[in-house]
């Protein structure tokens, strides 16, 4: 089974660029686009824990309903900033076409790492180093060591609340306390019921039987 990368990404014209989401995919990267920084952090910091690397472009929308030509590059300057505020720390990879860039001092300083669209050596360098860094990531090699167990999720069968519990739990040391060992059943009755409530709406467990499903 190949590995796979989720990958978050801000780009306004991200709807424009189906030819890179296609290698992207033919990659084993998957890319949730956005717009704007405001959506795009927003969801980063709501499900951190779901990605395994971020990519921005250099200018980009702040909210999703902004008018074209209010691009900016402070926006990727205060989502680099939101960034490090994350209890997860992602390296930030930035995928740009604007060229006046390229050479231009302070911006190799801001943004040392920075990969050129529609350059073909370039693209497959991005997909080599997001995925080299992904590897790192410590709930990324438990998704990969356990693909069995999270192709529920990847197959949408799951909600994304119930991955992030599923990867706490296999993260979890042994519960020294009260409160610890509280927090670990309350995501394993999750868990459960979730999965109870799936196989319900799939005609799995039969209507008769359902109510029995969550006697605990």
């Amino acid at each position: 089974m190949a590995k796979k990368y989720n990958i978050l990404w801000i780009d306004d014209k991200h709807q424009e660029l189906g030819g890179f989401k296609l290698q992207a995919a033919q990659n084993d990267i998957i890319l949730n686009s956005f717009k704007s920084r405001n959506a795009g952090i927003a969801e980063l910091v709501k499900n951190y824990a779901l990605y395994d690397g971020v990519l921005f472009d250099a200018k980009f929308f702040e909210d999703e309903d902004d008018a074209a030509g209010s691009e900016d590059l402070s926006a990727l300057n205060k989502a680099k900033d939101s960034l490090l505020q994350l209890p997860k720390k992602f390296e930030m990879f930035v995928l740009t076409g604007q060229a006046q860039w390229f050479e231009d001092k302070t911006f190799n300083t801001f943004v040392p790492k920075y990969f050129r669209k529609g350059i073909a050596e370039d693209i497959n360098n991005l997909f080599i180093e997001l995925k080299q860094s992904a590897d790192k990531q410590g709930d990324t090699q438990i998704r990969h060591d356990h693909q069995e167990i999270f192709s529920v999720f990847s197959s949408g069968y799951l909600p994304p609340e119930i991955e992030v519990q599923v990867l706490e739990l296999i993260k979890a040391k042994v519960p020294v306390n009260r409160v610890e060992i509280k927090s670990m059943l309350t995501n394993i009755r999750s868990i459960q019921e979730s999965c109870l409530l799936k196989l319900e709406a799939i005609n799995v467990i039969p209507d008769s039987l359902a109510q029995f499903s969550y006697v605990v």
